[in-house]
């Protein structure tokens, strides 16, 4: 019947759509667990790391660009530069950040507070800049993320107490607000551009506005190792420019929920991951806290509501 294979047609669409999905959050769930290896090994900084992955996989993107969308279609409207301009130094802030809490408290810990975090604060953050109502699932959800917090910081086997874990922490919840921040004007910038386009020379300018701080840093450390220049070529090629072009063309055939429930996986795969590669051992009551993290984000975002 033409009306089945056209139902079958969707499905399968939307099975590889979610496959593609899956895969970029699996993707990028590697990148903090080599980041943070090569951070322990002194192989480079993490501001370098953040600079130069932005800068190096910009030319990758306006390959990709001009494959999918056609030579005429990489430079995107001028209306669009203010928002690409502002998801560039929010994505700088957000590397900077990021993967300095990685470098500081671990893997797990860092992505789960930052990744977990995001999502509530875009939330609160849309009822004030936006108007949207701060409604019930919203306040539940940041209870909840509170609360799993807590007990991931607090009682993380191998987390160790001291400066570093509360400036680690306030460095990723520092993160989750510019990525929260990052997600509202991606919102605005989509009604300009096309996600490859905000993407490509949003990491151009996030690249280029880290490049000081990096500079900086670089000059106070070990000349780049044979593992630091592993870690950025593997996270420039692997998560951010294949992860980010199956992130995009699965995104086009995937419901929103979906996508979301599988995305929100990522903080957990870390925390397995550096379980597994780094010894970063959550603990009975960690490992709640994670799981009250991930629920907490799916409240906020709707996921399983009725419709």
């Amino acid at each position: 019947m033409p009306g089945a294979r056209t139902g079958d047609g969707r499905d399968g669409a939307s099975l590889r759509g979610a496959a593609l999905v899956a895969t970029a959050a699996g993707l990028w769930s590697t990148t903090s667990i080599v980041a943070r290896l090569a951070f322990t090994a002194g192989a480079l900084p993490p501001l370098v790391l953040g600079s130069v992955r932005l800068l190096l996989v910009t030319p990758l993107f306006l390959v990709a660009i001009a494959v999918l969308r056609g030579r005429h279609g990489i430079v995107p409207a001028r209306t669009a530069w203010p928002f690409i301009t502002g998801l560039g130094l929010a994505q700088a802030a957000y590397q900077g950040l990021y993967l300095t809490a990685v470098s500081w408290v671990g893997a797990g810990l860092a992505t789960l507070v930052t990744l977990c975090s995001a999502p509530v604060i875009t939330a609160v953050l849309a009822g004030v800049v936006l108007g949207e109502p701060l409604t019930r699932r919203t306040a539940e959800g940041m209870v909840g993320a509170i609360t799993g917090t807590v007990l991931v910081v607090a009682f993380g086997e191998t987390i160790t107490a001291g400066p570093m874990l509360w400036w680690g922490v306030a460095a990723s919840l520092a993160a989750g607000l510019v990525y929260a921040l990052f997600t509202l004007l991606s919102r605005r910038a989509g009604h300009y551009c096309h996600p490859l386009q905000s993407a490509c020379f949003g990491f151009a300018v996030g690249g280029i506005a880290l490049a000081p701080a990096a500079a900086w840093s670089a000059s106070a450390a070990a000349p780049l190792t044979v593992t630091g220049l592993a870690a950025v070529v593997y996270i420039t090629l692997v998560p951010t420019f294949v992860g980010y072009i199956a992130f995009f063309q699965g995104m086009r055939v995937t419901p929103a929920t979906a996508s979301t429930i599988i995305v929100t996986l990522e903080p957990l795969v870390v925390a397995v991951l550096a379980w597994a590669l780094l010894g970063e051992a959550l603990g009975p009551w960690g490992m709640a806290g994670a799981v009250l993290l991930t629920a907490s984000v799916l409240r906020v975002t709707g996921v399983g509501r009725r419709r």
